[in-house]
């Protein structure tokens, strides 16, 4: 069997509008108001960005001559969480670097049963570039690492656990479930049985252009500190060099990063750390199409693609080697795979 591009999200016989798309629905207009009254906001002509685990809506006349992004954090996630992050972005920002403020007059308040942020809108400009990338994290792991704001240390096996243990038997069953657990373990031990040399620095944790924008003022942004850990370097690093591996792109906007930022984690002690750090990336990947499949069912196929391509990396199969061949490019509707 040959691993297709498939479809996911064509089941709707006719995908909503993107102006459909953006206008909140009934639930989430109630959560949005929730926040901006705590916030102190107006959240009159929202328009909705993201409605994954969380909803993320820009509120163009939310203060006065002042747009706002809120964003209303996934059930369940403690205040304690929204409030470091929210608290690194203040930090950030207060040392200059180049991301959004926070917004409101508070940094958390609750939304129902859920807990809300808000930070300053960039506008809706074009992601970085590949170079601009590679600069933000130069100038990011540059800045002592702030102790002080209590941030975990790196572990990119336990939050991808946590999210595996919650997903439904009917979108993973026992026996995909036990494997997956097991082959992200072996990668978290691998991971801790690396020892990397150097200071720990600021880990923004989900490095890739979308995380980025071009604001008003021409200068590229880095955005959403929701993974935000101490550790090694090479953790933000493995995500932009997996594509050309994964999927294989084009080497040339990775080695423009490379070169903006100083370093090649593909090349660094042999690529050792970076290889464990692919394959954590790669079921992030498979992670995510079974979370969306809990949402819309016209994931099932992409998400099945995925776990089977990471089942069968390592078994000689060509079909399963890479470069996969998954659906990454949006649909209208729903954002599409990732």
């Amino acid at each position: 069997m040959t691993a297709t591009r498939t479809g996911p999200g064509t089941a709707h016989a006719q995908p909503a509008s993107p102006a459909d798309s953006a206008r909140p629905t009934a639930r989430e207009s109630v959560l949005l108001a929730a926040a901006c009254t705590g916030l102190g906001l107006w959240p009159d002509g929202a328009e909705v960005l993201c409605r994954r685990r969380n909803l993320v809506a820009r509120l163009p006349r939310a203060d006065v001559g002042v747009a706002v992004i809120v964003k209303i954090h996934e059930e369940g996630t403690s205040r304690e969480r929204v409030a470091r992050q929210a608290g690194l972005a203040r930090w950030l920002a207060g040392q200059g670097f180049p991301t959004p403020a926070p917004a409101g007059r508070h940094l958390v308040v609750g939304a129902g049963h859920r807990w809300a942020s808000a930070v300053r809108d960039l506008g809706p400009g074009e992601p970085a570039t590949y170079a601009q990338l590679g600069g933000l994290l130069a100038k990011l792991h540059a800045i002592p690492a702030p102790m002080h704001l209590g941030l975990p240390l790196v572990d990119p096996a336990a939050p991808l656990l946590a999210r595996v243990s919650h997903l439904p038997d009917a979108v993973l069953p026992a026996a995909d479930r036990s494997w997956l657990t097991d082959q992200i373990q072996a990668a978290g031990r691998q991971f801790d049985d690396l020892a990397w040399r150097g200071r720990p620095v600021l880990v923004h944790g989900d490095v890739h252009l979308p995380n980025t924008v071009i604001g008003r003022d021409g200068a590229p942004y880095l955005l959403d500190w929701e993974t935000a850990w101490l550790g090694p370097a090479a953790a933000d690093l493995a995500f932009p060099a997996w594509p050309v591996d994964g999927f294989g792109c084009d080497p040339a906007g990775y080695q423009e990063f490379c070169e903006a930022y100083g370093a090649d984690v593909t090349a660094t002690d042999g690529g050792r750390l970076y290889r464990v750090l692919a394959r954590v990336t790669a079921a992030v990947g498979v992670v995510i199409a079974l979370e969306e499949t809990v949402r819309d069912p016209g994931w099932a196929e992409e998400a099945a693609l995925r776990l089977r391509c990471f089942r069968h990396q390592d078994t000689g199969d060509p079909d399963y080697a890479y470069p996969w061949r998954w659906n990454v490019t949006p649909t209208v509707a729903k954002g599409g795979p990732r």
